[in-house]
């Protein structure tokens, strides 16, 4: 896999229900959110997206001590591992967390991964080292956890519950992976905020609209906004495929913040175009959002040179 890379997003436009505004390049130390639009497209017919290759595998925890709330992260954040354990067995969720103390009002974000791919693949491609360096200079800190999305009986799962009852994946993280993260200090939906890159990009939106009592952040890196279910999750059933339909839900968004985020080359038939299609869509019902069109393909470096946008649109939710 590729790691790295120029984490610049170039010059670009911010993008809302008034229509587009122009703002210079900036590079990814400011973290400004731009954006592009282009014309309503119907999306391409489905298709499995083309492997990626996962980052190394997240290293061992570290063992740094929380300091008291009140004191400004000064050291590094641990990552660590819970294990789940649902109908069809054990689940890894690797979470970071900053120096701070726990408590209700320290937000969480839930990342999703793509297919294939792992609970770890986030931290391969530097995640921690992106929230370190953000909290270190003082940015509000918040936890981060990244579950496992696989299935036993679906190799692409799209982050949902099977039509046959057979992988419960939203069901695995809404009832299992929250509670197992969040523990003594559950946080309301203001603290909350979810996020994903790829089939992950695509499950996050996904999720943030059917469940809107949950998340009141979500963060799409380059997702679709449409059923791609090669998998089989979702059957025939036309009601099943219209609820799991992103961009023809859209009006459950209105409370919610939204960042859309792709690579302006990117070259994945499913993801091509997606970010400015639904970006038409939302401004047109005159939904606040925010759109971001980078350079970069569909791969990790072009993960990696999203962190900071993506930290720095939930930081201001969360100021």
């Amino acid at each position: 896999m590729l790691l790295g890379g120029d984490a610049s997003v170039g010059a670009a436009r911010l993008s809302g229900p008034t229509g587009l505004v122009a703002a210079p390049a900036v590079a990814h130390v400011a973290r400004e959110a731009p954006a592009r639009t282009a014309p309503g497209a119907t999306p391409a017919a489905s298709s499995a997206i083309a492997p990626v290759v996962p980052p190394p595998t997240v290293a061992s925890p570290t063992t740094e001590a929380p300091v008291p709330p009140s004191t400004p992260p000064a050291a590094r954040g641990t990552v660590s591992r819970v294990t789940v354990t649902t109908e069809d067995g054990p689940h890894e969720v690797v979470v970071y967390r900053p120096a701070v103390s726990d408590s209700p009002t320290l937000p969480v974000v839930y990342f999703l991964h793509g297919v294939p791919g792992s609970a770890q693949d986030v931290f391969g491609a530097g995640l921690a080292q992106a929230l370190d360096d953000a909290f270190i200079h003082a940015a509000p800190p918040f936890v981060l956890a990244s579950p496992d999305g696989n299935g036993i009986h679906h190799e692409d799962t799209e982050w949902a519950d099977a039509v046959d009852g057979s992988d419960q994946i939203e069901t695995r993280l809404l009832d299992a992976v929250i509670p197992a993260v969040e523990g003594t200090n559950p946080r309301d939906r203001a603290h909350r905020a979810i996020a994903g890159f790829s089939m992950g990009g695509y499950g996050a939106i996904n999720l943030a609209e059917r469940h809107t009592d949950v998340f009141s952040q979500v963060v799409s890196i380059a997702g679709y906004f449409h059923v791609n279910d090669p998998g089989g999750m979702f059957g025939t059933d036309p009601s099943t495929i219209d609820a799991n339909s992103p961009d023809r839900r859209i009006m459950a968004l209105t409370d919610t913040r939204i960042l859309l985020t792709d690579g302006q080359d990117d070259q994945e038939p499913v993801v091509r175009g997606e970010a400015s299609r639904f970006d038409t869509v939302l401004r047109a019902a005159g939904i606040e959002h925010r759109t971001v069109l980078a350079p970069g393909v569909h791969d990790f470096a072009f993960l990696t040179s999203q962190f900071p946008p993506m930290i720095d649109f939930l930081e201001q939710g969360w100021r």
